[in-house]
């Protein structure tokens, strides 16, 4: 794998931001907020990627999403792409972080919109935002956030997934992930 290869890791949905999170967006100018941590933005239902037979925690295409969504009859806010930032060679490569090794051979789908950069420990959990003082740590870093409150600069964002391992060590390592919006897929033929 090359030292700076985007790998497309899966597809994902958001369906609300958390009631506690809502004010953030005014407070530091954002359009909106956007993670890929679901104690933030919100996943209901909750797919159960166990029960359904795959690695981790994302879909595997993004028709696999779509037929989630079409039978829990769920209208997202959100329909995500997720690539994992493979620009850490010195870092550690664990059991835990082999779930999230390339799950398929699917292309970014054509039209994805790039949002930015967002970091995060192996359970998703926000080094932004699902950390102690989150406001003062939003605010530390705002001059290098986008209008969807994620790194603009990969390089940025991988300093702040080392700053966030020294920080806190307890949830590292944390993880730079490219997240890209998607248009609404086609609904599959239940014909």
């Amino acid at each position: 794998m090359d030292a700076d290869q985007n790998t497309l890791i899966g597809f994902e949905f958001r369906t609300e931001l958390a009631a506690c999170f809502q004010s953030m967006v005014a407070q530091f100018g954002l359009e909106r907020l956007i993670t890929l941590d679901a104690n933030i933005l919100w996943r209901e239902p909750e797919p159960n990627f166990e029960d359904m037979g795959y690695r981790c925690h994302f879909f595997e295409s993004q028709e696999l999403m779509e037929n989630f969504l079409q039978g829990s009859g769920t209208a997202p806010l959100l329909r995500l792409a997720v690539t994992w930032q493979w620009v850490e060679p010195t870092r550690s490569m664990d059991e835990t972080w082999n779930n999230y090794l390339p799950i398929s051979e699917v292309p970014l789908p054509i039209g994805a919109t790039f949002l930015g950069y967002d970091v995060a420990e192996d359970g998703l959990l926000s080094g932004l935002l699902n950390m102690d003082c989150t406001e003062d740590r939003l605010a530390s870093h705002r001059h290098l956030l986008n209008q969807n409150g994620l790194f603009i600069d990969q390089e940025d964002a991988l300093q702040s997934a080392v700053e966030t391992d020294e920080w806190a060590p307890e949830h590292a390592p944390f993880r730079v992930f490219g997240i890209y919006e998607l248009d609404a897929g086609p609904m599959p033929d239940r014909s």
